[in-house]
């Protein structure tokens, strides 16, 4: 199977990535944990003069692995792509991970796919994230894999605000309760919604599992201006700015 990366901030014209070293998660929220991770991804990248490259995962692998739950997601793939562009790698790419061609792979098959791919020459995870069939890889066997496969393998620690441990779970339980300025602080960013006005002027996600915030009026920026916006009981958006775009990037500073 081959693979090619693309560059963050490119729509099209996928480039391949040789030599690199991999960061791999499912950087739902890109949270201050995933950036710190990313920030040591583009230290070992430099020291080692390889590429940066970050492998992710759509759709996210608990739509996939456990469909009927009601796991929702912090990042939508067009929001990911949005903050990816600003945080300096060098490539990204999303595995499809409702293909059983990846989804089924053994750890060390998935390792062998990413060296083989990629040149990968280092593997950068997260103390918590799992891959491979089962989620049987992780950081109690990274190092053996690398051993096995013939890279280098650094398992990334957790990162910690103000006590608090910081965690996609984590940030969904805040922004579930509605504290957004605590959401901006573990996300680094004010929360972010990607959303689209529909015929009647109402605006909606793309994606039926992005979280948004508990119904409520909150004080916004979309599309830079700061005004309110409504999110109605039945997950709808009203914004009080007209905007010319059809499409909004609404940041959500706190409630009103």
């Amino acid at each position: 199977m081959s693979f090619s990366a693309v560059k963050p901030n490119e729509s099209e014209g996928l480039k391949p990535v040789c030599p690199s070293s991999v960061v791999v998660g499912s950087f739902d929220g890109l949270h201050l944990g995933h950036r710190a991770l990313i920030n040591r991804l583009k230290e070992v990248a430099g020291e080692r003069n390889t590429a940066s490259l970050v492998v992710t995962f759509d759709p996210h692998p608990r739509l996939v692995l456990a469909p009927d739950s009601d796991f929702r997601l912090l990042t939508t793939t067009r929001e990911k792509q949005a903050i990816f562009s600003k945080l300096g790698i060098d490539y990204k790419t999303y595995i499809p991970f409702d293909d059983p061609k990846y989804n089924q792979m053994t750890p060390a098959c998935f390792v062998q796919w990413l060296k083989d791919s990629f040149a990968m020459e280092y593997m950068l995870i997260g103390y918590n994230h799992r891959f491979g069939r089962g989620g049987q890889g992780g950081a109690h066997n990274i190092a053996s894999l690398a051993e096995e496969c013939g890279f280098e393998a650094e398992v990334f620690g957790r990162q910690l605000v103000d006590g608090m441990t910081v965690s996609s779970s984590e940030v969904r339980r805040v922004i579930a309760e509605g504290d957004m300025p605590l959401a901006a602080k573990l996300l680094g960013d004010p929360y972010l919604a990607i959303i689209d006005q529909d015929e009647s002027g109402m605006w909606h996600s793309n994606h039926s599992a992005k979280l948004l915030p508990p119904p409520d009026h909150y004080r916004v920026l979309a599309n830079g201006y700061e005004c309110e916006c409504l999110v109605r009981e039945d997950g709808a958006i009203q914004i009080s700015q007209p905007l010319q775009e059809r499409q909004a990037q609404v940041l959500f500073i706190d409630k009103y």
